[in-house]
């Protein structure tokens, strides 16, 4: 039997230290989830493991199994398990219930998506031409950085007058930006992030930082090599 393969009545976790899977590691820290952690390792490969590609297809990380339902159920793609679970724990402090809050939901909703349409894809392809050898595409290198920054100013503003993304309570808007953001505490993309630019993002980080999750949490996450 795989490694990969789901083990039974329990949450099975797959992953490794990416920013998409950060997320995932942040509610589980946030709620003490119970779960069984898989670790996918790309020096062998294994997101192209026939085993993993029945519940994450797109072979990307991270994904989930639960068996803890019976059925179990899997979920892939990293704002579909931070809703999966946040409902399945009646998580509303971290995501509102539409029936109560629909406002709330709403704007949920938006950084979410906010974050997985522009922040996630355009941070990581500038970290992608960035970590090429010379020469560098100095063409990409532009255009992402200028599109990165064009984000992050977009959430500069937004910060400026909420002390979390989505209002005055902390949610899955603020862990889902958090699986990118919180590498520029470590060092990641600070010439193109500063805090002279950006200080209501670096005040959110900041404030983010003294939760008992995000410290667990960032102490997984490797200081970049200068």
């Amino acid at each position: 039997m795989s490694h990969l393969t789901p083990k039974p009545s329990v949450l099975n976790v797959y992953g490794t230290g990416t920013p998409n899977f950060v997320k995932v590691q942040i509610l589980l820290e946030e709620k003490n989830i119970p779960h069984v952690f898989h670790k996918i390792d790309f020096s062998k490969n294994e997101q192209f493991d026939p085993e993993f590609l029945k519940f994450s297809p797109n072979n990307k990380i991270p994904a989930i199994v639960d068996n803890t339902v019976e059925p179990g159920i899997s979920v892939f793609e990293s704002a579909a398990i931070l809703m999966y679970l946040s409902e399945k724990g009646k998580f509303t402090d971290l995501y509102a219930d539409f029936k109560t809050d629909p406002a709330l939901h709403a704007k949920h909703l938006e950084f979410l998506f906010f974050q997985m349409s522009g922040v996630g894809p355009m941070t990581g392809q500038l970290g992608w031409f960035l970590r090429q050898p010379d020469p560098k595409n100095t063409p990409a290198i532009d255009r992402y950085s200028a599109e990165v920054k064009r984000l992050y100013k977009v959430l500069d503003k937004v910060l400026s007058t909420n002390t979390w993304v989505a209002g005055e309570q902390y949610s899955i808007a603020d862990i889902s930006l958090l699986g990118w953001a919180l590498y520029f505490l470590k060092g990641y993309y600070d010439d193109y992030i500063t805090r002279e630019e950006f200080p209501n993002v670096y005040r959110w980080l900041d404030l983010a930082a003294k939760r008992p999750a995000i410290i667990k949490v960032l102490e997984t996450i490797q200081q970049k090599q200068k």
